[in-house]
């Protein structure tokens, strides 16, 4: 009886240790000699214009250090695609920006937590956010994009503040992809096809175990 509880503990916590291997491995990739992350996050989206997404910034923190990077993509309109970057740490949250351009009033882009998403059903970007407005943020974004230092800095003291703390994303987790001047949702995270497929064997396995350990205790 004892040597199954200690086999059954020691696969839970091996199962355990695969699901945390598997989100790093997938998500951030590290490079040994230089301590360099790079980072790969995986979504479905889909523009409400029709537009691609541009002027995309990157806010990243991690132990006692925050990064923002400014992304040369440009997001397609619609379809599962990729954003990936190298940082010099491992994150912990993030933030992704970006403008939807529209010749009758261009949005704002917004990679959030589910969460956050969910609280901000059918409010104004100033109903959520005091500072900047709404057109004011996209003009720092594209400011700021284009290398302009005071626009740089202004879009870093948001981006530290504590009402866009409240929308960051956890790196390895899920998130969802908001719209604005109104909050409507057009995307979301994908899972990497390894990590979902790695977990599964794992919860197969676990399952296996311990019915096969039922059985023997009923026997």
């Amino acid at each position: 009886m004892s040597a199954f509880r200690i086999k059954t503990t020691t696969l839970h916590t091996l199962c355990s240790a695969i699901f945390v291997a598997a989100l790093c491995t997938f998500s951030a990739t590290v490079n040994a000699q230089t301590l360099a992350y790079t980072i790969n996050h995986t979504f479905a989206i889909d523009t409400k214009n029709g537009n691609p997404v541009n002027e995309i910034a990157i806010y990243s923190v991690g132990e006692g250090t925050d990064n923002l990077f400014f992304a040369p993509d440009i997001i397609a309109p619609s379809g599962v695609q990729s954003l990936s970057y190298t940082l010099p740490f491992s994150p912990i949250s993030t933030l992704i920006l970006g403008v939807n351009p529209d010749s009758a009033g261009s949005h704002i882009i917004l990679f959030t937590n589910n969460t956050f998403s969910e609280s901000t059903v059918g409010k104004k970007w100033s109903q959520i956010f005091s500072s900047p407005r709404h057109n004011a943020m996209i003009t720092l974004l594209s400011n700021a994009h284009s290398g302009q230092q005071p626009a740089i800095d202004s879009l870093t003291s948001f981006l530290r503040g504590s009402e866009a703390s409240a929308a960051d994303f956890h790196s390895l987790n899920d998130f969802s992809i908001l719209q604005f001047t109104v909050r409507s949702s057009i995307g979301n995270g994908v899972p990497e096809p390894g990590v979902t497929s790695l977990l599964a064997g794992c919860a197969v396995s676990c399952g296996l175990f311990a019915y096969r350990g039922r059985r023997r205790r009923n026997q």
